[in-house]
């Protein structure tokens, strides 16, 4: 089993348990908080669940019919994530000012305290784990995971903390008002995945700092002269690379060019990291501006 799915597994199985115990913690206490603490774990279990099919397809070696794989079924994961939680955040926001203008209370806060504080830690020791698989594995479903399980930490520290304020003050108000505050962050939380997955499935360039250093490495080599039509994107976990390397010996041996093009096919290999393919057109001269090139 790869590490992908080992992680999507274990943070299906974390979330559900982490469900179970908000949903009961909500009924018995009362808080909206809580509750809607309780609704965005539903939806994270809902979408690792989802994200264990994604990244199923996406190590599927290509094939006929998907020639560069399908890697980008991880930025469909993407969207259909970032999408949920947004529509969560909106139901929370709703339930928050609806429960605020009916007035209930939040009781057994004594339980409240214990149970969020344990949610916290285990959320917490998920969000480590899962950010080391994503690290290692360049995965967009697992850092998308590991991105919204950490906004639960933050939730769950500011339910905490709001459970304590109202245990020491007695103003339940804040109890709403702090539902209504993670609500807000969720759907902040949530364009960060949205604009991520818009830019895989867009073909988007590269970090523009590794762009210029992939440039860096091309003109590191003597006998290049320059180059043109440089294309970089993202699939999945896979970096595309492409553009034409222009030698200054117009004469260059084929055996020549093709052994520079491999040193410099392996040197951005190795600053890129992780799966990554660089194609590179060998050009005797500059052709970029060439009416004998096909129009672009």
């Amino acid at each position: 089993m790869s590490q992908e799915k080992r992680a999507v597994i274990v943070a299906s199985s974390v979330s559900f348990f982490l469900v179970c115990i908000k949903i009961f913690a909500s009924i018995i206490t009362g808080s909206m908080a809580i509750l809607a603490s309780a609704i965005d774990s539903l939806l994270d279990m809902a979408m690792s669940l989802f994200n264990l099919f994604a990244v199923k397809k996406s190590e599927e070696e290509h094939d006929a019919t998907y020639n560069y794989g399908q890697g980008k079924i991880e930025a469909f994961a993407g969207m259909v994530e970032g999408s949920l939680i947004s529509i969560s955040a909106g139901v929370i926001m709703y339930l928050s000012i609806d429960k605020y203008i009916n007035e209930s209370e939040v009781v057994e806060l004594e339980m409240s305290l214990g149970l969020m504080a344990f949610v916290t830690v285990v959320t917490g020791a998920l969000v480590l784990y899962l950010t080391e698989a994503s690290r290692k594995s360049h995965s967009l479903v697992l850092k998308a995971d590991a991105l919204h399980y950490k906004t639960d930490v933050y939730t769950n520290l500011g339910i905490f903390l709001s459970l304590g304020l109202i245990y020491f003050t007695g103003f339940g108000v804040i109890d709403q008002i702090v539902s209504f505050a993670i609500g807000g962050y969720i759907l902040y939380s949530a364009f960060g995945i949205l604009k991520e997955s818009y830019y895989m499935l867009m073909d988007h360039a590269l970090d523009p700092e590794l762009v210029e250093d992939i440039e860096k490495i091309i003109m590191e080599k003597e006998e290049i002269e320059g180059f043109h039509f440089l294309r970089t994107r993202l699939s999945g976990k896979v970096h595309f690379v492409d553009f034409h390397m222009v030698f200054k010996d117009p004469h260059i041996s084929l055996m020549q060019a093709h052994t520079i093009s491999d040193e410099v096919e392996c040197a951005i290999g190795k600053r890129i990291g992780g799966e990554n393919e660089v194609t590179i057109h060998l050009d005797p001269v500059d052709d970029s501006k060439s009416p004998h090139v096909c129009e672009r």
